[in-house]
């Protein structure tokens, strides 16, 4: 049982007001969302995590059959931002302004997936989420 709270919006003395002895449950889970905390990480880290998300793409391929971004082309796109933050490491502003570049293309194709994947679960029954895990 939960713990009782007063709301302001009743009064006790409110005509029709009844109250049967159990505090009301709450029906409605929340959704799961896809955090987008990545955008914010270094940009080692970026390259490691999406080294990470490619991986998860590329094994249950059968899972994310139509994703907006494919294993192979977030794969390219890592890696040349990785080779481009190599360059821009003590480069000139035109290295850095390029690795900016691939970093933004990087981010944004990690963007796309997630959206698409947090639209597959929330099409997928909660007894289907439990089969995934």
């Amino acid at each position: 049982m939960s713990l009782l709270t007063w709301s302001t919006q009743w009064r006790w003395s409110s005509p029709g007001l009844t109250w049967n002895g159990q505090a009301p449950t709450k029906g409605k889970i929340m959704p799961n969302h896809v955090s987008l905390g990545f955008a914010q990480l270094s940009d080692a880290k970026v390259v490691v995590f999406a080294t990470g998300v490619h991986d998860g793409l590329a094994g249950p391929a059968v899972l994310f059959p139509t994703s907006p971004v494919s294993a192979a082309a977030l794969a390219t796109l890592t890696a040349t931002f990785d080779t481009k933050l190599a360059a821009a490491n003590k480069g000139s502003v035109a290295q850095t302004a390029e690795k900016n570049t691939a970093r933004d293309a990087v981010v944004n194709a990690l963007r796309q997936i997630a959206a698409y994947v947090e639209g597959v679960a929330a099409m997928r029954t909660p007894s289907a989420r439990r089969d995934l895990r």
